[in-house]
Protein backbone atom coordinates (compact mmCIF):
# COMPACT_ATOMS: atom_id res chain seq x y z
CA UNK A 1 0.00 0.00 0.00
CA UNK A 2 3.15 2.05 0.80
CA UNK A 3 4.53 1.62 -2.63
CA UNK A 4 1.78 2.52 -4.38
CA UNK A 5 1.20 6.08 -2.50
CA UNK A 6 4.87 7.00 -3.23
CA UNK A 7 4.32 5.81 -7.22
CA UNK A 8 0.72 8.37 -7.15
CA UNK A 9 2.85 10.97 -5.36
CA UNK A 10 6.07 10.95 -7.42
CA UNK A 11 3.64 11.13 -10.71
CA UNK A 12 1.90 13.88 -9.07
CA UNK A 13 4.84 16.06 -9.08
CA UNK A 14 6.23 14.61 -12.36
CA UNK A 15 2.75 16.35 -14.13
CA UNK A 16 3.50 19.49 -12.25
CA UNK A 17 7.53 19.86 -13.04
CA UNK A 18 6.27 19.17 -16.82
CA UNK A 19 3.70 21.15 -16.51
CA UNK A 20 5.64 24.12 -14.90
CA UNK A 21 8.94 23.51 -17.48
CA UNK A 22 6.45 24.27 -20.52
CA UNK A 23 5.95 27.66 -19.28
CA UNK A 24 9.63 29.06 -19.85
CA UNK A 25 9.70 27.79 -23.51
CA UNK A 26 11.58 30.45 -26.00
CA UNK A 27 10.93 30.56 -29.98
CA UNK A 28 12.31 32.85 -32.41
CA UNK A 29 11.44 32.19 -35.57
CA UNK A 30 14.20 32.49 -38.30
CA UNK A 31 16.33 30.59 -36.79
CA UNK A 32 14.40 27.85 -35.47
CA UNK A 33 15.99 28.32 -31.95
CA UNK A 34 13.61 26.43 -29.28
CA UNK A 35 14.66 27.23 -25.54
CA UNK A 36 12.62 25.08 -23.26
CA UNK A 37 13.00 21.97 -20.85
CA UNK A 38 13.77 19.12 -21.17
CA UNK A 39 16.46 19.50 -24.01
CA UNK A 40 17.13 19.63 -26.84
CA UNK A 41 17.49 23.28 -26.42
CA UNK A 42 17.99 24.05 -29.95
CA UNK A 43 20.44 26.51 -30.75
CA UNK A 44 23.60 27.22 -29.17
CA UNK A 45 24.25 30.08 -26.97
CA UNK A 46 27.49 31.46 -27.13
CA UNK A 47 27.42 34.23 -24.93
CA UNK A 48 25.55 36.93 -22.35
CA UNK A 49 25.28 40.03 -21.24
CA UNK A 50 23.54 41.86 -18.40
CA UNK A 51 23.10 45.64 -17.43
CA UNK A 52 20.86 45.24 -14.49
CA UNK A 53 17.65 42.94 -14.90
CA UNK A 54 17.79 43.29 -18.84
CA UNK A 55 19.96 40.93 -20.78
CA UNK A 56 20.78 39.47 -23.68
CA UNK A 57 21.94 36.08 -25.15
CA UNK A 58 23.36 35.29 -28.42
CA UNK A 59 24.16 32.26 -30.71
CA UNK A 60 24.83 29.97 -33.43
CA UNK A 61 22.20 30.74 -36.51
CA UNK A 62 21.69 34.28 -35.35
CA UNK A 63 19.95 34.27 -32.49
CA UNK A 64 19.16 36.75 -29.43
CA UNK A 65 17.33 36.49 -26.96
CA UNK A 66 16.09 39.66 -24.33
CA UNK A 67 15.23 39.71 -21.09
CA UNK A 68 14.33 42.42 -18.83
CA UNK A 69 13.72 40.35 -15.05
CA UNK A 70 17.02 39.01 -14.89
CA UNK A 71 16.56 35.86 -16.91
CA UNK A 72 13.37 34.85 -15.26
CA UNK A 73 11.50 35.08 -19.38
CA UNK A 74 13.31 35.47 -22.16
CA UNK A 75 11.66 36.94 -25.75
CA UNK A 76 13.31 36.13 -29.29
CA UNK A 77 14.89 38.84 -31.24
CA UNK A 78 14.76 38.69 -35.06
CA UNK A 79 18.24 39.94 -36.23
CA UNK A 80 17.90 39.14 -40.29
CA UNK A 81 20.91 37.11 -40.31
CA UNK A 82 21.65 33.20 -40.08
CA UNK A 83 25.62 34.00 -38.91
CA UNK A 84 26.85 32.39 -35.61
CA UNK A 85 26.89 35.39 -33.25
CA UNK A 86 29.36 34.99 -30.57
CA UNK A 87 29.81 38.68 -28.57
CA UNK A 88 27.32 40.77 -27.28
CA UNK A 89 28.48 43.62 -25.61
CA UNK A 90 25.80 46.06 -23.58
CA UNK A 91 26.57 49.71 -24.27
CA UNK A 92 24.11 52.06 -22.87
CA UNK A 93 20.20 51.33 -21.67
CA UNK A 94 19.37 51.47 -25.56
CA UNK A 95 22.41 49.71 -27.48
CA UNK A 96 23.76 46.58 -27.64
CA UNK A 97 26.27 45.82 -29.78
CA UNK A 98 26.61 41.72 -31.18
CA UNK A 99 28.63 40.08 -34.23
CA UNK A 100 29.97 36.95 -35.57
CA UNK A 101 33.93 36.18 -34.49
CA UNK A 102 34.48 39.73 -32.76
CA UNK A 103 36.53 39.67 -29.68
CA UNK A 104 36.58 42.91 -27.73
CA UNK A 105 39.41 42.32 -25.07
CA UNK A 106 39.48 44.97 -22.06
CA UNK A 107 38.94 47.73 -24.94
CA UNK A 108 36.03 50.35 -24.79
CA UNK A 109 33.61 50.59 -28.10
CA UNK A 110 30.97 53.20 -28.23
CA UNK A 111 28.49 54.03 -30.82
CA UNK A 112 30.80 51.70 -32.88
CA UNK A 113 29.64 49.29 -35.82
CA UNK A 114 32.00 46.11 -35.60
CA UNK A 115 31.72 43.83 -38.80
CA UNK A 116 32.18 40.09 -38.53
CA UNK A 117 36.36 39.06 -37.07
CA UNK A 118 37.15 42.09 -35.77
CA UNK A 119 39.39 42.09 -32.64
CA UNK A 120 40.12 45.11 -30.51
CA UNK A 121 42.89 44.90 -28.04
CA UNK A 122 43.12 45.50 -24.14
CA UNK A 123 43.44 49.32 -23.72
CA UNK A 124 42.24 50.29 -27.14
CA UNK A 125 39.19 52.89 -27.55
CA UNK A 126 36.54 52.71 -30.13
CA UNK A 127 34.20 56.10 -30.51
CA UNK A 128 31.94 56.41 -33.51
CA UNK A 129 33.57 54.23 -36.19
CA UNK A 130 32.83 51.68 -39.02
CA UNK A 131 35.34 48.80 -38.82
CA UNK A 132 34.91 45.98 -41.58
CA UNK A 133 35.51 42.51 -41.44
CA UNK A 134 38.91 40.75 -40.72
CA UNK A 135 40.76 44.20 -38.34
CA UNK A 136 42.93 44.07 -36.06
CA UNK A 137 43.21 46.76 -33.47
CA UNK A 138 46.30 46.90 -31.30
CA UNK A 139 46.52 47.98 -27.38
CA UNK A 140 45.99 51.19 -26.87
CA UNK A 141 45.11 52.53 -30.21
CA UNK A 142 42.87 55.25 -30.17
CA UNK A 143 40.02 56.06 -32.80
CA UNK A 144 36.99 58.56 -32.87
CA UNK A 145 35.11 59.33 -36.18
CA UNK A 146 36.80 56.61 -38.16
CA UNK A 147 36.13 54.03 -41.03
CA UNK A 148 38.70 51.25 -41.16
CA UNK A 149 38.47 49.31 -44.41
CA UNK A 150 38.88 45.37 -44.58
CA UNK A 151 42.36 43.28 -43.60
CA UNK A 152 43.73 46.80 -41.45
CA UNK A 153 45.90 46.03 -38.76
CA UNK A 154 46.27 49.01 -36.57
CA UNK A 155 49.41 49.06 -34.18
CA UNK A 156 49.60 50.96 -31.03
CA UNK A 157 52.97 52.90 -32.11
CA UNK A 158 51.16 54.13 -35.21
CA UNK A 159 51.07 57.73 -36.27
CA UNK A 160 47.52 58.20 -37.72
CA UNK A 161 47.57 61.94 -37.69
CA UNK A 162 48.79 61.27 -41.12
CA UNK A 163 45.63 60.21 -42.69
CA UNK A 164 43.29 62.46 -43.97
CA UNK A 165 40.13 62.97 -42.18
CA UNK A 166 36.99 64.46 -44.74
CA UNK A 167 35.06 67.83 -44.48
CA UNK A 168 33.42 66.41 -41.47
CA UNK A 169 36.74 65.10 -40.13
CA UNK A 170 35.98 61.72 -40.45
CA UNK A 171 39.20 59.14 -40.93
CA UNK A 172 39.49 57.21 -43.74
CA UNK A 173 42.15 53.98 -43.17
CA UNK A 174 42.99 51.34 -45.80
CA UNK A 175 45.51 48.39 -45.87
CA UNK A 176 47.34 50.28 -48.51
CA UNK A 177 47.60 53.67 -46.58
CA UNK A 178 49.53 51.58 -43.31
CA UNK A 179 51.46 49.83 -45.70
CA UNK A 180 50.04 46.77 -45.84
CA UNK A 181 50.05 44.71 -48.68
CA UNK A 182 46.37 42.92 -49.17
CA UNK A 183 46.34 40.20 -51.64
CA UNK A 184 42.74 40.24 -53.38
CA UNK A 185 41.01 38.47 -55.98
CA UNK A 186 39.92 39.94 -58.89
Amino acid sequence: MGSRRLIAALLGAASLLTAASAQGAVTVGHSGWNWGSPSPQGQTIRAVEFEGARGYAVGAFGTVLVTDDSGVTWTGAATGTTQALDWVSVVGTDSVVVSGGCVVSGATVRRSVLFSNVRVEEGALLEDCVVLPDVVIGPGVRLCRAIIDRHCRIDSGGDLRRFRATDRDVLLITPEMLGQQVHRLR
